[in-house]
C-alpha cells in the first residue's frame, strides 16, 4: 500500500471559471503543505530532500516555504514546519516520506488534464425539439468526460443561450 493509501489522501480536479485546477484533500498535514508547490518547484527541493538523506545537508538551501504563507525548512532530522514568527515548529515529516509525497504530487500535476487548461462548451440550437436531441446524445458522452477526466462539473447559473 502507497503512502498515498495509508494516508487517506485523494487528488482530483476540479473546473474554476473555466479552468482545471488540480487539489488533494485535506486529511494529510504534510500533504497539504506540498499541494501549495507548482510543478517548476518540484524537482528543486526532491533534488535539496536527496542530498539532505545522503548526508550533503546544505543549510544555503534549506527554506522549502511554499508561496501560501507555510514555513518550512528541510534539515538532516527531517521537514520542520514552522509557526509565522519562525518562533515554535509546529509539525515535522520525514524527509523519506516528504520526497515520496512530493513525487506523488508531482506525477498528479503531470497528468491531464493540466492544471490552467480551459474547458467549456456551448450548445446552440435552431429549435427546443433539436436542442432536445441533442443533449439527449450528448450528456450520456459529457458524463463518460467527466468520469474520465476525473473532472467535477459544476452546471453555470443562469446561462442563457440565444
Amino acid at each position: 500500500m502507497s503512502i498515498i493509501d495509508n494516508r487517506g489522501i485523494e487528488f482530483f480536479n476540479k473546473v474554476v471559471d473555466g479552468r482545471v485546477r488540480k487539489y488533494s484533500n485535506d486529511t494529510d498535514d504534510d500533504m497539504t503543505f506540498i499541494s501549495n508547490y507548482h510543478l517548476d518547484d518540484i524537482d528543486g527541493i526532491i533534488e535539496d530532500v536527496n542530498l539532505t538523506l545522503n548526508g550533503q545537508f546544505k543549510l544555503s538551501r534549506s527554506d522549502i516555504s511554499n508561496d501560501v504563507g507555510g514555513i518550512a525548512f528541510i534539515t538532516p532530522k527531517g521537514i520542520e514546519y514552522w509557526d509565522d514568527d519562525v518562533q515554535n515548529v509546529l509539525g515535522t515529516c520525514s524527509l523519506e516520506d516528504f520526497r515520496e509525497l512530493l513525487m506523488h504530487w508531482k506525477e498528479f500535476l503531470q497528468t491531464p488534464p493540466l492544471g490552467g487548461a480551459t474547458c467549456g462548451f456551448s450548445v446552440r440550437a435552431a429549435s427546443e425539439t433539436a436542442l432536445k436531441r441533442l443533449l439527449r446524445k450528448d450528456i450520456p458522452l459529457l458524463f463518460r468526460l467527466k468520469k474520465r477526466l476525473g473532472l467535477i462539473v459544476i452546471p453555470a447559473k443562469n446561462n442563457k443561450e440565444e
